[in-house]
């Protein structure tokens, strides 16, 4: 059993349970634009190093965690965006009777190439080192300036409250989540996934080329006899698709985890 707290966010109650895991950086509190315009229960939890959660951040801590507060609550389908759907795939892997159903957002399966991993390992643990050495707001400002990580296209409101989101986290929180839950230190999923027995669906924005590429890659090399592995793309979206097009991904979400299509 992990040691500490899952900080879990919950929204709603009267529609089916799902299980939505943040990104780097954020926080449950992320999903706030998908209860706002669906009817689902949410389970959102702050993962290891993020927000109110005190489990440590490694990825068997993790994964442990969220398996326990599936346990507790039932089985459910698990959405992860970006570093969340990484560990949600660890998660359908080791407790495939827990996920029903596994959707990730703008997430890859970790690096395949060693070499790359240990390059990405280096620099993780060299931006870990400077996010101790600032405060979290500076840190924020400078990562969203990142291609990758700044949502694109959002109105002066929406920007001020994905910033608040951000800063509900403290330096050592992100640099230990870097350390241990980065891409570097995470082995190649990608192979393994293709043995899940639910249905995974890859979505990505329309603008985020390189998860797009990755999430077509994989699906195309599925078996087509097996479990569906479906890839979907939200128009005039990046990488922060969620906040950037929540009226898109919202009904999508809810179309996929109803009894019917699970």
């Amino acid at each position: 059993m992990p040691n500490g707290h899952l900080n879990v966010h919950r929204f709603g109650d009267g529609g089916p349970s799902v299980m939505l895991l943040h990104g780097f950086t954020l926080t449950g509190a992320m999903f706030e634009p998908i209860a706002d315009r669906t009817d689902l229960s949410l389970h959102a939890p702050d993962l290891p190093g993020h927000g109110k959660t005190t489990v440590e951040p490694t990825f068997d801590g993790a994964v442990k965690s969220l398996a326990l507060h599936l346990q507790d609550h039932g089985p459910m389908p698990v959405i992860g965006y970006s570093l969340g759907g990484r560990i949600g795939v660890q998660v359908a892997l080791d407790h495939p009777d827990l996920v029903p159903l596994l959707v990730l957002i703008s997430a890859s399966f970790g690096i395949e190439d060693p070499q790359r991993r240990a390059d990405r390992a280096d620099r993780e643990t060299a931006l870990a080192q400077s996010i101790r050495t600032g405060t979290i707001e500076g840190f924020i400002d400078r990562w969203l300036t990142h291609p990758v990580a700044a949502p694109c296209g959002l109105d002066p409101a929406t920007s001020a409250w994905d910033r608040s989101v951000r800063l509900e986290n403290t330096v050592e929180g992100l640099a230990a989540a870097l350390e241990g839950l980065g891409q570097g230190k995470q082995d190649w999923l990608g192979d393994a996934a293709q043995t899940l027995p639910m249905h995974v669906v890859s979505v990505t924005g329309s603008r985020d080329a390189t998860y797009g590429a990755l999430a077509a890659a994989w699906c195309a090399a599925a078996d087509p006899d097996g479990p569906s592995r479906c890839h979907v793309v939200v128009p005039r979206a990046g990488h922060n698709l969620i906040v950037e097009q929540p009226d898109h991904i919202a009904p999508l979400i809810e179309t996929l985890v109803t009894p019917d299509n699970t």
